[in-house]
C-alpha cells in the first residue's frame, strides 16, 4: 500500500472533495472558464468509449462542427492531432495541450 493509499483512507471525504473541486474550479478560472464556451460531451462506461467518441466527433465533423477529441488513441484539435501518449481517457485536471 502506497503513501497515497494510506493517505486517501485517512482523510475525510470532506477534505478530498474540496482538493478536487479547488483543482476543477481553479484550472477552469485560469483557463477563462472554457466550458461555458464550447459544448462538451464526456462519455463514461466500461467498454467502448473510443469507438463512441470516434463515431461523435465523425458525426460532428461531416455536420461541418468545429470539434476536437482527446480518446485513448489521440488528441486531436483542429488541424492538430498526436497520438496519446498518457494511456488516459482523461487528462489530470489542469491539463493543457
Amino acid at each position: 500500500m502506497s503513501f497515497l493509499d494510506i493517505l486517501r483512507k485517512i482523510t475525510p471525504k470532506f477534505i478530498l472533495n474540496f482538493y478536487h473541486f479547488s483543482w476543477a474550479f481553479l484550472s477552469a478560472l485560469i483557463c477563462g472558464f472554457p466550458s461555458k464556451k464550447i459544448k462538451v460531451i464526456g462519455i463514461t462506461g466500461t467498454d467502448g468509449k473510443t469507438t463512441t467518441a470516434e463515431m461523435i466527433y465523425t458525426i460532428l465533423t461531416t455536420a461541418g462542427y468545429k470539434t476536437a477529441i482527446f480518446s485513448s488513441l489521440k488528441i486531436k484539435v483542429g488541424e492538430k492531432e498526436e497520438k496519446n501518449m498518457y494511456k488516459m481517457t482523461m487528462p489530470g485536471r489542469g491539463a493543457s495541450q
